[in-house]
């Protein structure tokens, strides 16, 4: 028996919260798996292009421009990984 099968027995509140938390991990789990990759802004910001990824900013990535260190945020389709 799969542990969703086990997910399924429980009652609606508590399968409620249960799905909410494989959500919420499987959030986290994209978010430090992006941390810290270096990427290139599709239209440069001032001139500048490479990006540190260092966190997310609601539903925008927070980045780091490493020529200047300037800290700004983007949408995830206004960039490309390196």
């Amino acid at each position: 028996m799969s542990s969703l099968d086990d997910i399924n027995k429980l009652p609606p509140v508590w399968r409620d919260f249960a799905y909410m938390t494989i959500i919420v991990f499987a959030a986290y789990k994209i978010l430090y798996q992006m941390i810290g990759k270096t990427a290139t802004l599709k239209q440069p910001y001032n001139g500048y292009s490479r990006i540190e990824i260092i966190g997310q900013d609601g539903t925008q990535w927070r980045v780091r421009i490493l020529s200047c260190g300037k800290e700004i945020s983007v949408y995830e389709d206004d960039f490309e990984l390196d």
